[in-house]
């Protein structure tokens, strides 16, 4: 596709590179899309990378969303993890607008 082709190509600038890394993780059909694309194998490390630490901090975002559901730490309330689960289920299965 055209979209995964353009994405690899500004890739390779810094700006974009960082732009990219600031939003939320693609979901893994686009991840997988993406690297099918990817001819440089740099680009397609940075992407693993990416990926990799993004659902490390998901990862990390349900165990204190866990850990916050044991009464004894009830009091501290929910940060930007309470909505880990829907982010985790975009990631995994994209993101579907209901009209």
């Amino acid at each position: 596709m055209v979209i995964e082709w353009l994405v690899i190509e500004w890739l390779s600038d810094e700006e974009m590179r960082s732009a990219f890394d600031a939003v939320p993780a693609p979901c893994i059909l686009h991840v997988l899309a993406l690297l099918a694309h990817a001819r440089e194998e740099t680009a397609r490390r940075w992407l693993l990378e990416i990926q990799r630490r993004k659902c490390a901090a998901l990862l990390e975002e349900l165990r204190t969303f866990i850990r916050r559901h044991d009464p004894r730490f009830h009091g501290e309330g929910f940060g930007p993890e309470g909505d880990f689960y829907l982010r985790a289920v975009t990631l995994l299965a994209g993101k579907m607008d209901v009209l």
